[in-house]
């Protein structure tokens, strides 16, 4: 996929803009990243993909340095995410290659899990807007029966449900490794909303599925003969390695409903501009 030094520009600066923004709820913004992509290349050939996914591999590994830095990432958690997840992205990238070759289909594919996003983000907000967290990190996380119970540094503790996790993180690989991002931006609202963790405990762990079902997906493409575009993924990961750190480094400084609500407008906004452009891409 040739390109032009306006395009590469493009890319990099819609990168660094969205991943700032999108970091701060834990999410890389790939999935805002691949409408773009469609529409400065003109094309929804599934290489862009696999591009949107070298795009995470690029961009996360700096800001996950600094969340277990920060003590951030606590390992039992983050290890059931991303193994539901990495199991859901092979399934998810054969049914692309497969079935969802063609650009019509794949771009009306792509409105509907922007807008299920948009409403679901939206919702997550209206449903939690009376419960604020403020900044804190994980002090302990251990297993009890079947939950995962974390505690953090603010007395705050926190169960989880281990078998649904892993049915939700499951079904986010799917999807995901199908529409070509790394399923935090699924992931975190569900975190988020239904089951109540706070925006400063999950961003670490879905930034890291990301990193890994990106991995999982980039090597599933290239093996089905989609192998992404190493110039422009170039171009967007180094715009997003700058946009995702400076988003985590100020993450911390910023109130949780102000991150939830940013994240939901972004996400609102690209599902309706998607699905107005989808029949030209």
């Amino acid at each position: 996929m040739s390109i032009n030094l306006l395009q590469l520009i493009e890319l990099f600066m819609a990168a660094l803009a969205i991943s700032f923004v999108t970091s701060q709820g834990g999410i890389s913004g790939a999935y805002l990243l691949l409408p773009i992509q469609s529409y400065i290349l003109s094309t929804a050939n599934p290489v862009i993909s696999s591009t949107n996914l070298l795009y995470n591999i690029i961009s996360i590994p700096l800001s996950i340095h600094e969340y277990l830095r920060e003590r951030r990432i606590a390992a039992p958690f983050t290890l059931i995410l991303v193994i539901g997840a990495s199991a859901g992205a092979v399934v998810g990238t054969w049914l692309r290659g497969h079935y969802l070759t063609g650009g019509y289909a794949f771009s009306y594919f792509m409105s509907a899990v922007l807008l299920a996003l948009a409403m679901e983000i939206i919702l997550s907000n209206a449903l939690l807007i009376r419960r604020v967290h403020t900044y804190e990190t994980v002090v302990r996380c251990s297993r009890d029966k079947t939950s995962l119970v974390i505690i953090t540094n603010k007395g705050n503790t926190y169960r989880v449900n281990t078998i649904l996790l892993m049915v939700i993180t499951l079904l986010v690989g799917i999807v995901s490794g199908t529409y070509g991002i790394g399923g935090a931006s699924i992931l975190s609202p569900v975190l988020m909303g239904p089951m109540g963790l706070p925006a400063y405990i999950i961003s670490g762990p879905t930034l890291m599925v990301t990193l890994m079902v990106s991995l999982i997906g980039v090597l599933s493409y290239a093996y089905l003969g989609y192998p992404p575009d190493v110039i422009n993924g170039l171009s967007m990961g180094l715009g997003g390695l700058i946009g995702i750190y400076l988003g985590t480094i100020t993450q911390r400084r910023l109130p949780e409903r102000h991150i939830r609500l940013t994240v939901a407008v972004a996400t609102a906004i690209m599902g309706i501009y998607t699905i107005l452009h989808v029949s030209r891409i």
